[in-house]
C-alpha cells in the first residue's frame, strides 16, 4: 500500500515537471516569434504556439536528459508525433545548435541512469515555472498560455 502510494506520488511528480518543463520550453523556442509562434526545425515551417510539442532528441524514457533543455525543442506536433523520420532530420539542427562537442556531450548524458526523487522533481517544477515566468515578465497582454 505504501509503495503504491508512493508511486502515484512520484507519477503525479513527473507529469507536474513534464508540464511545466514543456511550456518552458515551448516559450523559449517561440520568443523571438512574440510567444505567438515558432519556427519548426524539422518542417522549417512558421506556425502558431498551439501547434508546437517539446519534442525529445533523446527518448522522454532517458531519465538523464527528460528535463534537459538542450535535449528539447518545440517541433510541430505532427512531426513529433507522427513523422517517424523526424528524428533523422532533427539531428542536423541539434548538432548545429549544440555544436559538436555539445551534442556528443548531450548523448552520452542520454545513457546516464536517473531516477527522480517527488522532492527533486518538486524542485524542477518551481525552477520551470520560474523560468517561464521570467521569459513572459515583457510578454504584451500579460498572459501565458498552455
Amino acid at each position: 500500500m505504501m509503495t503504491e502510494r508512493k508511486h502515484k506520488s512520484r507519477k503525479a511528480a513527473m507529469a507536474r515537471a513534464d508540464r511545466a518543463f514543456s511550456l518552458y520550453i515551448r516559450l523559449r523556442d517561440s520568443r523571438e516569434y512574440g510567444f505567438k509562434y515558432f519556427l519548426c526545425p524539422t518542417c522549417r515551417r512558421v506556425l502558431s504556439v498551439q501547434m508546437a510539442d517539446c519534442s525529445h532528441f533523446f527518448s522522454r524514457r532517458m531519465m538523464a536528459t527528460r528535463f534537459d533543455p538542450d535535449n528539447c525543442v518545440a517541433e510541430c506536433r505532427y512531426d513529433n508525433r507522427f513523422n517517424g523520420g523526424h528524428l533523422l532530420r532533427l539531428r542536423p539542427y541539434m548538432v548545429r545548435r549544440l555544436g559538436r562537442d555539445g551534442y556528443a556531450a548531450l548523448e552520452r548524458r542520454s545513457r546516464e541512469k536517473r531516477k527522480w526523487t517527488v522532492a527533486e522533481l518538486d524542485e524542477l517544477v518551481a525552477y520551470y515555472k520560474a523560468l517561464s515566468a521570467c521569459l513572459v515578465d515583457g510578454m504584451e497582454g500579460g498572459g501565458v498560455w498552455t
